[in-house]
């Protein structure tokens, strides 16, 4: 399940596996959202996903053939080898049944019994953390709004456990090992240990790459007014690269967490109350509505609540930008001039800054390319 440490996995399987007998097949710098979503998502589409957003109509039909030939190759150089293939799947739970219905039999057409390792997030936590996700992309994926009355509700026509039971009955619960998501309850709190405790991975042969790309609610505020003024789509690779460094900057911005009203998080509860239910049931323990510290008091509300800027905040992004503090309480005047100096922040990276984002990109692009060699062989 997306937000329960994904990342940090990956990149320790990625980078970080010392052990022969495991290996992680990977195409793209999304990991296996890429490979596993154009192989078998049968609507790869063109720039309809985050995935695919870039993608020409030509490109959307080479790719889905590409990953299912590098995945036939990978998986038979595995049985070769004698050693256990990793798919990074966590797309899995935003695809259709019959997506998993195809991944699951190209699984088996090649001999091999697929074993779904998953860890579950508690539902606010899970709600909160996607909206945040799916701002700092910077796009919206297909049919996901950014507006929360619309998000609170594609979240409920979504389902909290729907996606969870599609796994267990394409792949077989006895198949399916599903776990809460609890880092209190991890070895050393550590996501990465947990899960090769599971797969059977000594944790001595992992090194552990912490990943941790949470931003401050403040931070989650500016990439709002970006999305609410329009300036939320990224045309080129330039774009994202700079879309990186401001994200980077951004998370120089502490302060409080995303968290949402008692409004929105009781309504939202009440929808997936029975879902709650049947996770329970599936897990054999308590499934608590949220793992953060809650007081019932404050939290956004509605879109309003996400252009009511700090103080703080905007003496911050002044000095970020060099320019003179925006005003608050202007309406969509507010929203514009912030937007406009937090695109100006991009202009004034320095050649060090960029230099740097292109050089942690090109090796974490090397290290991609290094494995799928690797995954081949």
């Amino acid at each position: 399940m997306p937000k329960t440490g994904t990342t940090s996995i990956q990149s320790s399987l990625c980078r970080g596996l010392h052990d022969a007998r495991f290996r992680l097949l990977t195409l793209d710098s999304f990991f296996g959202n890429l490979l596993i979503g154009s192989a078998f998502s049968g609507d790869y589409g063109v720039g309809s996903r985050f995935i695919s957003h870039g993608v020409t109509e030509a490109m959307a039909a080479k790719v889905p053939q590409e990953s299912r030939h590098y995945l036939d190759q990978g998986l038979a150089a595995a049985g070769r080898r004698g050693c256990l293939p990793i798919l990074s799947a966590e797309i899995i739970t935003n695809l259709p049944e019959a997506a998993l219905e195809r991944l699951r039999d190209f699984v088996v057409g090649r001999n091999w019994q697929p074993r779904v390792v998953m860890d579950v997030r508690s539902p606010l936590d899970f709600l909160e953390s996607r909206f945040q996700q799916r701002l700092k992309a910077g796009i919206m994926v297909r049919g996901a709004p950014t507006r929360i009355a619309d998000y609170l509700e594609f979240s409920v026509r979504l389902g909290y456990a729907r996606p969870l039971q599609v796994v267990d009955r394409v792949f077989g619960r006895e198949q399916v090992a599903m776990h809460a998501f609890d880092p209190a309850g991890f070895p050393g709190r550590c996501a990465v240990r947990h899960f090769c405790g599971i797969a059977g991975i000594p944790r001595e042969s992992v090194r552990v790459i912490r990943e941790n790309d949470s931003l401050s609610l403040d931070a989650v505020r500016f990439l709002y007014a970006l999305s609410v003024a329009g300036r939320r789509r990224l045309r080129s690779r330039v774009d994202r690269l700079h879309r990186a460094v401001l994200i980077r900057r951004l998370q120089e911005l502490s302060g409080e967490t995303l968290r949402f009203h008692e409004d929105v998080a009781g309504r939202y509860a009440e929808a997936v109350r029975e879902n709650l239910s049947w996770l329970e049931a599936r897990l054999g323990c308590p499934v608590p509505l949220s793992r953060r510290s809650r007081d019932g008091a404050g939290g956004v509300r509605c879109d309003d609540d996400l252009l009511d800027f700090r103080e703080e905040s905007l003496e911050w992004l002044a000095g970020a930008a060099g320019r003179r503090k925006v005003k608050r309480g202007q309406g969509t005047d507010t929203v514009r001039v912030v937007a406009e100096q937090l695109e100006s922040m991009r202009m004034l990276v320095s050649p060090r800054q960029l230099m740097r984002e292109c050089l942690e990109r090109a090796r974490e692009l090397w290290w991609r390319a290094l494995q799928k060699r690797r995954n081949l062989r």
